[in-house]
């Protein structure tokens, strides 16, 4: 795995062995990224972090801050490893701990990542937390990653799906807060 754009380009990130971890594969990464709006400044949350790779890619890409959570205290190791190798310590906070301990009140996000293990209703369960804390900024965008054998999670009346795309077996979903507006 390695980052695909911005400042650290082509440099080679660490990733978790074995199959309890399912890394974004580069390309999808690169996709979601050249889909997404400028996140220059953005503050990113990468809920279920895995390597961390998404949130050093948007941190590659101009991001100003991350915070990436992850519950496996391998996955939280090998993201330490990725932190300190791109000398980013210092715009990253990483939580080890379930995404319910990682979702505080009070805090919110221009970009929130999630891309939690299949099958496990997890997403569902983290999308319904972000929105009851208010974790969203206004103008921000969830991107979830789920099995495209997973049933549609489109179901948010305070989200808007903004679109999606498949990717193999990987179906990503872009989403906005709904203010009665379409096409925000």
């Amino acid at each position: 795995m390695r980052i695909i754009g911005g400042s650290l380009k082509g440099r080679k990130l660490h990733s978790p062995d074995g199959q309890a971890t399912r890394p974004t594969l580069d390309k999808v990464r690169g996709a979601v990224f050249n889909s997404l709006y400028d996140v220059s400044e953005a503050s990113v949350l990468d809920l279920f972090g895995g390597s961390g790779a998404m949130a050093i890619e948007a941190l590659s890409r101009g991001a100003a801050s991350a915070v990436i959570a992850d519950f496996s205290p391998k996955a939280c190791d090998i993201i330490k490893k990725n932190v300190m190798n791109f000398g980013l310590s210092q715009r990253v906070e990483i939580r080890c701990c379930d995404f319910r301990q990682a979702l505080r009140p009070g805090e919110s996000y221009d970009l929130i990542l999630l891309d939690p293990p299949y099958c496990k209703n997890l997403l569902l369960e983290s999308m319904d937390l972000i929105i009851k804390l208010g974790a969203l900024k206004e103008r921000g965008m969830i991107v979830a990653e789920t099995s495209s054998s997973e049933p549609e999670i489109c179901d948010f009346p305070a989200l808007d799906v903004i679109k999606t795309k498949t990717y193999g077996t990987a179906q990503i979903w872009f989403y906005r807060v709904n203010y009665g507006i379409k096409n925000i």
